[in-house]
C-alpha cells in the first residue's frame, strides 16, 4: 500500500487563465543559474509556536523579501527549494523554513499539537522573528493551502502572495488528485515504491531510501520527469528517525482539515494573489482555478509543465512569478 498519496503541493492564483504550449524543457537560464550557485545560504533557528524550535534558511540580501513555504504537510522540507529558486534571488531576500515535523525542524512529542492550526501559527512566529509587517507568501503545495490559512487568520499581515500548483481546495478534489496521481504511476515505479516504503519505516538506510522513494513517486507528478535532472536539492534532509515518523504525523495533520473546502473563506480575502498551475499537474485544473476565483487573483497556466514548473518550464514560471513579487504582472 501506498501512503505517498496522502496529500501533494500546491501554488495557485485565479480570475485571468492563460494557458500557453511551450518547448519542452529546459534548465534555467545560465545567468540565474550562476545566481543560485553563488548566493550564500545563511541557517539559524527560531522559536514556533508552543515552543518549537524550527529551521531556517535565508538566502540573498536584498530590500525585498519573501517567505517561501515548501509542500507537505511533513513530506517535504526547504531543501527541494533553497537552490531551485536560485532565479528569484536578485534584489531579494528569501526566507525559507522547516516547518514542524519537517526537515530538521522539532516534532513536538504532543501529537495533539500536530495540526493545521500550529502551522499557522508557526508562521505568524516568523514573521514575527524577522520584523516582518506584512509577508509576501510564495507556498508551493500543501504550502500554497498553508499560505491561504495564514492569510484567511491574518489578512491584514500578508501583501500579496504565490500560490504554485496549490493543494487541493477541497476534499473532492482531492479524490480526484488521488486518482490522477494513481493513474500517473507505472507498475514498475509502484513496485519500487512498494519496496522502499518499509525500509522508510525501519530498514538499514531510512534517509536514503526516502529520497529513492520520492524520487520515483515525484515522476508521477510531472509532465515531463525527465526535467527531475535539473533538480539540485534533497526530498529527505531529515534525520533516519523522521524518515519513519512521515506517515503517522502527515495523517495526523490533513485530518485536523476535517472536510476541507477553503472557497468562501478565502472570498473574503482582499490580497493580491497569483496562482499558477503546471497543465499536466495530478491536481484538477479546476481546483486551481477556484484557487484563484476565490482570492479574486489571477492564474497562470503552464504548458508543458506539472506539478513542479520551475524544473520543467523554469521560464514561464520564474517570467510569471518575478515581476508579480515586484508588483506587476505582464
Amino acid at each position: 500500500m501506498r501512503y505517498s498519496a496522502l496529500f501533494c503541493l500546491a501554488l495557485g492564483l485565479a480570475a485571468c487563465d492563460r494557458t500557453e504550449p511551450l518547448a519542452p524543457a529546459a534548465p534555467p537560464r545560465a545567468s540565474e543559474a550562476e545566481i543560485a550557485a553563488a548566493a550564500p545560504v545563511q541557517e539559524g533557528w527560531l522559536t514556533g509556536a508552543d515552543g518549537v524550535q524550527l529551521r531556517f534558511q535565508v538566502v540573498g540580501s536584498g530590500r525585498d523579501t519573501v517567505v517561501v513555504l515548501h509542500g507537505g504537510p511533513v513530506l517535504f522540507s526547504s531543501s527541494y527549494l533553497v537552490r531551485d529558486f536560485g532565479p528569484l534571488v536578485r534584489g531579494r531576500t528569501l526566507i525559507f523554513y522547516d516547518q514542524r515535523g519537517a526537515g530538521r525542524s522539532e516534532l513536538p512529542a504532543d501529537t495533539t499539537l500536530h495540526t493545521a492550526g500550529r502551522f499557522v501559527a508557526d508562521l505568524e512566529a516568523v514573521r514575527v522573528h524577522f520584523g516582518l509587517a506584512k509577508m509576501k507568501l510564495l507556498g508551493h503545495s500543501w504550502g500554497a493551502m498553508l499560505a491561504g490559512m495564514y492569510a484567511i487568520e491574518h489578512p491584514d499581515r500578508v501583501e500579496r502572495m504565490v500560490l504554485a500548483n496549490p493543494a487541493p481546495i477541497d476534499v473532492p478534489a482531492q479524490f480526484e488528485f488521488l486518482d490522477n496521481r494513481a493513474a500517473n504511476v507505472t507498475p514498475a515505479e509502484a513496485a519500487l515504491q512498494d519496496s522502499l516504503f518499509p525500509q522508510m519505516l525501519g530498514g538499514p538506510d531510512p534517509v536514503g531510501a526516502c529520497e529513492a522513494y520520492f524520487g520515483s513517486l515525484t515522476r508521477a507528478y510531472m509532465a515531463d520527469p525527465a526535467a527531475l535532472a535539473h533538480f539540485k536539492g534533497s526530498w529527505c534532509d531529515l534525520s533516519p528517525q523522521r524518515a519513519a515518523e512521515i506517515w503517522s504525523t502527515i495523517g495526523r495533520v490533513v485530518a485536523s482539515l476535517g472536510f476541507w473546502d477553503f472557497r468562501q473563506p478565502l472570498g473574503a480575502v482582499d490580497v493580491p494573489t497569483l496562482v499558477i498551475h503546471g497543465a499536466g499537474d495530478p491536481i484538477p485544473l479546476s481546483s486551481s482555478r477556484a484557487w484563484a476565483s476565490s482570492a479574486g487573483g489571477r492564474m497562470v497556466v503552464i504548458g508543458g509543465a506539472g506539478h513542479f514548473p520551475w524544473l520543467e518550464q523554469p521560464d514561464a514560471f520564474f517570467d510569471a512569478v518575478n515581476p508579480f513579487l515586484r508588483r506587476s504582472f505582464p
